[in-house]
């Protein structure tokens, strides 16, 4: 019911409370709304509003109540606000609690705005005066009355009371104010009310689409065969080369391939069949046959028609289940129907958005896609310094970054031309469902056309690389913008989705090859984003080994944190055309280059609204595979710059880390490489935030000393807690935090697993085990390999029973009949698979400090061993990476350890069960 009443639009804005949801029911989206939620942790409870999407509403945070459960949102009507005011009390709160938070609120609120519209469940019988005494006071003060006039609330045995209200201080901007029985709830009634005035109408979305049903192949095939492409190598230019072939493509493809409007079509409820509805509607019209003649012959037919319908619904459920999940993973029905139950993400998003701007609604799509353009265009304008002109490289020739750049390489590097098989495997590595860029050429077309197309493609590429220029076609993103968080009805809240053409991205992957290539070598080892074989797991491994080997040895460690604004928009064409040439390329590449980041021009698309396309003056592109290259590039001279202290790269996170016997010397020489690393910013156009930088003080002995770092006359204290790349990283380096995380994150996991999984055969619900909630255990388990093992295998034995639907074997038992290891095993094994790695010399390669090869002069019984390290203490000695990944390996049997081959090592692996030791590290977990 509630579902078709969104779906149908029948509704402007649906409250619901007494929810009795938690945070482990993902939000249960709704094309054309947007959903305000607020859950209890327990015992009922629960507040949920649906506001049409494009009706301007925001969450007032700002006015939240301490006690009460509600919702305050403000909504705008033509250019009137009103204050809607969703909650829910209940029948145990005081009346003192009750009318104390709520006039506080009121009182609040009343500075804001002249219209109130509260609505809900309140627990007072508006029927009965000395029930209704509290809540009629707080309507005297205020001057608030009571829409609604009839019982809502019929209890069987009890006298129909009136627990729902509509209360508002504007009685003559409502109308028809009244409640109906819907099937929903066996006592409440839904109370709905009309609102005076104009109210624009919901808009069917119209969505472009192509009409595959009619298409030849073959004939498709066959024209494109025969289109002369080759005339379009008569131009020069190479913008006229690709618009000639352009042409010709899409003039085909659209004469095969035609595109067409439709309107988005209603969605039932997923699991609804004709027999449930059939049943639902027979329950209903016995429920007002009740009603009408409420006769205990009546209440039995309807009471065993409402045990149906549950029966029934559960049926409709598990066989929808069934139907789309028997097939397993490989059905493409599978995660569309999984992933609802599990995540947020993927969820709708409104094809409507509607801006705030100078205090001003704007609700047409085009000025809202000409708001959100013009935006992101300037969005970086004010980063950089203003004496010099950003479109001059030779503004930058004497840079001093420059110099240091030339001083480091002294190679050429030039593009190569790619053949028809390497473009083939870059167009089968883009997934089916990519989005469509401005030439309305999808994948799907490019890979329906593949023995046609790709030996044009790759002519088209290998002529980009010998006139050295990149068509001005291909540089027309498409922009969506997706909100993030907080107020709906702000610009900034929105991020960019940039949409590139398909044949750009094969352009890009192509030349991304060549130039990983060449800068394998230039890259700083510790530039660790964007990089084959570099993970945030490697860079984090790494740094808080350097921090337990120092606190080891009894050390002051201190490490700042450094934040950057619009680090991707922000980067200046010319200095990165500069760095280019610098690093080696020659002056052909660096033209090719050149003219791929100039003149680049994006719009912002909303559904099929559009704005004008307007220039990139600054910034590599961003969603382009070449954007995360790029500013590699540019970012990897900032380590030149560094003597003394560690500096920790992984995209726009920058961690300067120092430790040393001086406290003195450790708090100065941290400000003073700060200091240059802000400059550095500050000469490359960038923006760093030293009043956003966090301090770290690793260690009790140096956290103790309570550090104060100061950055250009910017103090920052040392925090007991930071999260970096995802980890929560404490001062003592315990990980309760983060691993508190874990658990909650794969509590909330296994709970929808234990909710749907009676639905879903073994296959599946092995799937959801592996794919959802192993993913949260096994996210950088190596940077905190044994923190608090005990609580996190109690989680995966609660994990393994639902998922095995296994209530009576032990964990021991488990284990052992579904083959699954334990975490601390499977921990184990990682750190294995990274010391083979290591040892075989793969990427990163700083890694390979940690772990250090015996080298031995004569004949031993065991070979390939690694070197335990010398430690001083149990807590951040024997439990770093080093010495207990040394410790695993050595224990490993000497067939396993002496494996060559990768996947032979890991599928042998795969078979060992840990190591067998007494002490406290190393011991097997028990039975919970």
């Amino acid at each position: 019911m509630i579902h078709d009443m969104l779906y149908d639009h029948l509704v402007d804005v649906l409250i619901l409370v007494e929810t009795k949801l938690d945070n482990t029911f993902p939000d249960a989206q709704v094309g054309g709304y947007r959903l305000f939620r607020q859950d209890r942790d327990a015992y009922g409870g629960g507040v949920m509003v649906y506001i049409r999407s494009d009706l301007p509403s925001r969450k007032r945070t700002d006015l939240k109540m301490n006690k009460v459960e509600a919702i305050n949102i403000e909504i705008t009507l033509d250019t009137t606000k009103w204050l809607l005011i969703a909650a829910y009390r209940p029948p145990n709160m005081p009346n003192s609690v009750f009318t104390e938070d709520f006039t506080k609120t009121l009182d609040r609120a009343c500075v804001f705005y002249d219209n109130f519209l509260i609505a809900g469940d309140l627990n007072y019988d508006m029927n009965i005066p000395d029930k209704r005494k509290t809540l009629l006071d707080i309507c005297n003060l205020y001057d608030l009355r009571n829409l609604v006039k009839s019982p809502t609330c019929f209890m069987k045995g009890f006298i129909p009371s009136l627990l729902d209200v509509f209360i508002t201080n504007k009685v003559g901007s409502f109308m028809q104010t009244q409640s109906f029985n819907s099937g929903i709830s066996d006592w409440h009634h839904i109370v709905i009310t009309i609102m005076k005035g104009k109210v624009k109408g919901h808009n069917k979305t119209k969505l472009n689409y192509r009409c595959y049903r009619d298409l030849d192949e073959d004939a498709l095939l066959n024209d494109l065969r025969q289109a002369p492409f080759r005339v379009a190598h008569v131009f020069e230019d190479m913008d006229d080369i690709y618009w000639a072939h352009d042409k010709m493509v899409n003039e085909i493809i659209d004469k095969h391939i035609t595109i067409k409007q439709k309107h988005k079509r209603k969605l039932s409820a997923p699991f609804m069949n004709g027999e449930l509805r059939r049943a639902i509607n027979h329950k209903k019209a016995l429920s007002r046959k009740f009603q009408r003649c409420k006769t205990d012959k009546n209440w039995r037919l309807y009471k065993c028609q409402r045990n149906n319908v549950t029966k029934l619904k559960k049926k409709a459920i598990k066989e929808y289940f069934m139907e789309r999940c028997s097939g397993g993973p490989k059905s493409k029905d599978f995660w569309p129907t999984i992933r609802p139950f599990l995540t947020n993400k993927g969820s709708c998003h409104d094809t409507a958005i509607t801006l705030c701007e100078n205090d001003t609604i704007k609700s047409d799509q085009n000025n809202v896609c000409n708001i959100f353009n013009d935006f992101y265009i300037n969005v970086a304008n004010d980063i950089g310094k203003d004496s010099i002109k950003i479109d001059s490289e030779q503004n930058f020739q004497d840079h001093p970054r420059i110099k240091a750049i030339k001083t480091s390489n002294n190679q050429n590097f030039s593009f190569n031309p790619v053949s028809e098989k390497d473009v083939s495997g870059f167009l089968k590595q883009i997934g089916d469902k990519k989005a469509t860029g401005v030439d309305n050429i999808s994948v799907k077309i490019l890979k329906k056309t593949e023995s046609v197309m790709i030996p044009h493609i790759t002519e088209l590429i290998n002529t980009m690389f010998i006139k050295c220029t990149f068509p001005q076609q291909l540089k027309l993103a498409k922009e969506t913008p997706v909100h993030k968080t907080n107020d709906q009805l702000t610009k900034g809240n929105f991020r960019p989705v940039s949409i590139l053409t398909i044949v750009s991205k094969l352009f890009e992957r192509a030349t991304s090859i060549q130039l990983n290539n060449h800068f394998t070598d230039v890259f700083h080892p510790y530039l660790s984003a964007f990089r084959s074989g570099y993970i945030c797991q490697s860079a984090l491994v790494v740094l808080t080994e350097e921090w337990k080997k120092a606190v080891d040895e009894n050390r002051y460690i201190g490490a700042i944190l450094m934040d950057l604004s619009k680090a991707f928009d922000c980067l200046l064409h010319a200095l990165i055309i500069v760095k280019l040439k610098a690093s080696g390329l020659t002056d052909d590449a660096v033209q090719l280059l050149s003219t791929y980041l100039e003149n680049r021009k994006q719009c912002v698309q909303i559904g099929n609204h559009r704005s004008t396309f307007l220039e990139i003056i600054k910034g590599v592109p961003q969603g382009s595979i070449l954007g995360p290259l790029l500013f590699n590039i540019f970012i990897n001279d900032i380590f030149y710059l560094i003597k003394e202290s560690g500096l920790y790269n992984y995209a726009i996170d920058n961690t300067l880390s120092f430790w040393h016997g001086s406290f003195d010397i450790m708090t100065n020489t941290l400000e003073k490489e700060g200091s240059y690393l802000v400059d550095w910013f500050m000469n490359n156009h960038m923006q760093a935030n030293p009043d956003k930088f966090q301090g770290l003080a690793i260690g009790k002995k140096t956290y103790n000393m309570k550090p104060v770092f100061n950055i250009k006359g910017i103090d920052i204290e040392c925090t007991k807690n930071v999260k970096l790349l995802g980890v929560d990283i404490d001062y003592q380096m315990n990980f309760n935090t983060h691993i508190g995380k874990i658990c909650r994150k794969a509590s909330k996991q296994i709970n929808v697993l234990k909710r749907i999984g009676k639905h879903l055969p073994i296959t599946c619900r092995k799937l959801i085990y592996h794919s959802f909630i192993m993913s949260t255990f096994n996210f950088c388990p190596l940077v905190w390999h044994n923190c608090n093992s005990d609580k996190l295998e109690k989680l995966h034995f609660r994990a393994l029973k639902f998922s095995f639907q296994d209530f009576n074997s032990s964990y021991d038992e488990l284990i052992s009949k579904t083959g699954v290891s334990t975490l601390e095993i499977r921990r184990m094994r990682l750190l294995a698979i990274k010391v083979f790695k290591i040892i075989a010399g793969n990427r990163p390669a700083y890694m390979s400090q940690l772990i250090s090869v015996k080298k031995s002069h004569y004949s031993c019984r065991y070979s390939n061993l690694v070197q335990v390290p010398n430690v001083n203490s149990e807590k951040h000695g024997k439990n770093s990476f080093k010495f207990q990944a040394a410790k695993i390996w050595n224990s490993l049997p000497e067939h396993i350890r002496t494996t060559t081959k990768f996947g032979l090592f890991k599928k042998i692996l795969f078979t060992w069960n840990g190591i067998e030791c007494k002490c406290s590290m190393c011991k097997p977990s028990k039975s919970k």
